[in-house]
C-alpha cells in the first residue's frame, strides 16, 4: 500500500476514534446526573372494612322479657382500614324485621353512653378524622322487645360499608 493511503487511514481511524469518544463523554456528564426532576403523584383514596366477629342471633330469655329488652355486647366488631388522610365513614343498616321478631333495635358503638335507634336504614355508625390502619369499631346491639315476643331464638341482618372522606 502506499505510504499517503496508510497515512490518510489511520488520520480517518483516529478522528472516528475522537468523535465517539466524545459524544459518549458529553452524554455521561455530572451535570446531567443530578439534575433536578420534579414528580407529582396522586393516591386514590380507599376505604375498606373486614368483620372480625359477628353474632346475630338473640336469644330471648323469660328474664329477658320481664327486663323488657336483650343486650349483645360487641356484638359486631369490625377492623377499619383507610388510606385518605382525612379519615373514614362507616355506614351501616341493622334490619330489626327477621323472623317476625316485633321491637325495636338499637345500637351503640363499644364504650359509649346512649343507644340510637336502628330503623332499617342506612346511617353513619363511625366516623374518624384520620388514617386508619386497622382500627377496631365495635357495636353493642339492645333489642327492646314486644310485649307478644316469645322466648326463643332469633335473627336480624346487618350490612356496612366503609367510604373515604
Amino acid at each position: 500500500m502506499k505510504k499517503h493511503v496508510k497515512i490518510i487511514m489511520i488520520a480517518t481511524l483516529a478522528i472516528s476514534a475522537k468523535f465517539v469518544f466524545g459524544q459518549t463523554v458529553a452524554l455521561l456528564t455530572p451535570s446531567d446526573i443530578s439534575r433536578t426532576v420534579n414528580v407529582s403523584v396522586s393516591v386514590a383514596k380507599k376505604a375498606r372494612i373486614e368483620v372480625l366477629s359477628a353474632s346475630n342471633i338473640l336469644s330471648v330469655s323469660n328474664e329477658d322479657k320481664t327486663r323488657g329488652y336483650v343486650d349483645l355486647p360487641k356484638a359486631i366488631v369490625l377492623k377499619v382500614w383507610c388510606n385518605s388522610s382525612d379519615g373514614a365513614r362507616v355506614m351501616g343498616q341493622i334490619d330489626p324485621s327477621i323472623n317476625g321478631l316485633k321491637g325495636k333495635i338499637l345500637y351503640r358503638l363499644s364504650g359509649e353512653k346512649d343507644f340510637r335507634e336502628a330503623n332499617g336504614s342506612l346511617h353513619d355508625i363511625y366516623e374518624s378524622y384520620k388514617i386508619e390502619r386497622g382500627s377496631n369499631v365495635s357495636l353493642d346491639i339492645r333489642y327492646v322487645l314486644a310485649d307478644n315476643t316469645l322466648a326463643g331464638d332469633y335473627q336480624f341482618e346487618a350490612s356496612f360499608v366503609a367510604e373515604p372522606k
